[in-house]
């Protein structure tokens, strides 16, 4: 049985200028001293302990008066300002009180990315207490999707899917059903929803691994633009990353000088001139690196 999954961060990124913000910290600090501080801080604590939100019931504040030694109405009051001043979300407070905030959530997404990378697995949030509209989750590499009626699943790029059947065209093609067979079974990224261009383009990393040039997380998503960049239909972008493949590039190029800005493609070099240049077969080559012959 797995273990379940771990919800709270154990640490948190503390802005240097903290201290500085005039919209919100220094108020609080003028109004409120050090115990303002105090107060916030721990509930930050709280909220990432936690993950990313907490809940408040009857007996909160009394456990903050023992943990801190204050004033339980000085904690009501100082916790009412922190909300006027927009340091916690005022309509979830109000509605169900929950105290989090988009900056909250935000940092929390930018602290649980590598433990959903390195765990493969996607991080749940309770959907009636996120904030983040979707158009703003692309800052931190991310994208949600809507499961069920209460709950997001927040899925990482480039995030091995375990266990997935890519459906495949002409399943009967021994090359490509090769190649859905081994990213299964080596657990490899899934870089295009598209599969035929999915399976070029995982081809061309595995040619780039094979011939010692292991490529990053950030190299491969920095091929993928390129290539779209290239070209916006789909077609052209096989052929592209195919005539890399087969001519052992280490970047894209577009089939002609006429498309693309006129961007050429490399020149090749020969020291040999009185002898001709090597052809090779693609599919060949496929065949070769997925071990189908």
């Amino acid at each position: 049985m797995p273990r379940p999954q771990k919800e709270g961060i154990d640490y948190f990124p503390f802005d240097v200028g903290f201290f500085d913000d005039k919209e919100k910290i220094k108020p609080v600090i003028a109004r409120f001293a050090a115990d303002g501080v105090a107060l916030l801080l721990y509930l930050y604590c709280e909220i990432y302990k936690n993950g990313y939100y907490i809940k408040v019931d009857d007996d909160f504040v009394d456990i903050i008066s023992m943990d801190l030694r204050m004033n339980k109405k000085k904690i009501r009051q100082m916790l009412a300002y922190f909300i006027k001043r927009s340091l916690f979300d005022d309509k979830l407070f109000s509605t169900v009180t929950v105290l989090t905030s988009g900056s909250i959530q935000r940092r929390y997404m930018f602290a649980v990315k590598e433990r959903a990378r390195k765990n493969c697995a996607p991080i749940l949030v309770k959907k009636e207490y996120w904030l983040i509209p979707e158009k703003d989750i692309p800052e931190v590499n991310v994208r949600i999707e809507n499961v069920l009626t209460s709950i997001k699943v927040i899925h990482f790029f480039d995030i091995p899917r375990k266990n997935e059947v890519i459906p495949r065209k002409n399943n009967s093609n021994s090359v490509e059903n090769a190649l859905k067979e081994s990213k299964e079974k080596n657990n490899t990224y899934i870089y295009f929803s598209s599969p035929l261009l999915d399976s070029s383009f995982g081809l061309y990393v595995m040619s780039r691994r094979q011939n010692g040039d292991a490529l990053s997380g950030e190299q491969i998503q920095l091929l993928k633009e390129e290539l779209l960049s290239l070209s916006s239909d789909e077609e052209e972008q096989i052929a592209i990353v195919k005539k890399a493949t087969v001519s052992g590039w280490k970047s894209f190029y577009p089939l002609s000088k006429k498309k693309n800005g006129g961007k050429s493609q490399p020149k090749k070099t020969n020291k040999f001139d009185n002898f001709k240049g090597r052809s090779y077969d693609y599919d060949k080559l496929e065949r070769q690196l997925l071990g189908v012959e």
